[in-house]
């Protein structure tokens, strides 16, 4: 079974990411982005570059998943295209090839995990945990929670998302509830 867990920065992702794979004994997939950033955490310029990184990332996520059979991902395409479109590229010569990559990529998931935005609090990471900085606008998280919430109502089949109920906040309760929901999404 491959999963995949999406959702903004601050929401858990990694943890449960973590968490399920050391659980049910299957792969972690880490996230993969941090090549899309420079040594000083800012993001790749000139944007034709950042262009040519994120594809490269989208196919190293895709090599990391498909060398074992149970997965869980830390992020995922459609993550991938949120950034893209967030990095203003709704108009590069290549946004609807991208698109479709990231949207027929999806279908090799058997199970879509979105954790929800707001419930935790939003915190930068500590020095070393990446190369990247986490834009702690709460307004951004929240056009891109919602960005995102509309592209896998539109590219994830119904019946493989599961979105994790923003009263449930518990690690433990988390795992508990995505493994009741697998049961379903699996039979």
């Amino acid at each position: 079974m491959k999963i995949a867990i999406s959702g903004t920065p601050c929401t858990g992702k990694s943890t449960l990411a973590r968490y399920l794979a050391n659980n049910m004994n299957w792969e972690y997939i880490p996230e993969t982005f941090d090549s899309l950033f420079d040594a000083q955490g800012n993001y790749i310029q000139p944007p034709s570059q950042l262009a040519v990184q994120m594809d490269k990332v989208l196919m190293l996520k895709r090599q990391l998943e498909f060398k074992h059979v149970d997965t869980v991902s830390d992020r995922c395409s459609a993550d991938l295209f949120i950034l893209w479109l967030s990095r203003g590229f709704s108009k590069h010569k290549q946004v609807a090839e991208f698109a479709d990559k990231c949207r027929d990529y999806l279908r090799h998931y058997d199970a879509f995990i979105y954790l929800p935005w707001g419930v935790l609090p939003l915190e930068q990471l500590e020095e070393g945990e990446s190369g990247c900085k986490r834009n702690m606008d709460q307004w951004t998280q929240f056009y891109n929670n919602s960005a995102l919430i509309g592209l896998i109502m539109q590219w994830v089949p119904a019946e493989k998302r599961i979105f994790i109920p923003t009263n449930i906040i518990d690690l433990e309760t988390r795992a508990d509830y995505v493994l009741s929901r697998l049961n379903t999404v699996s039979q």
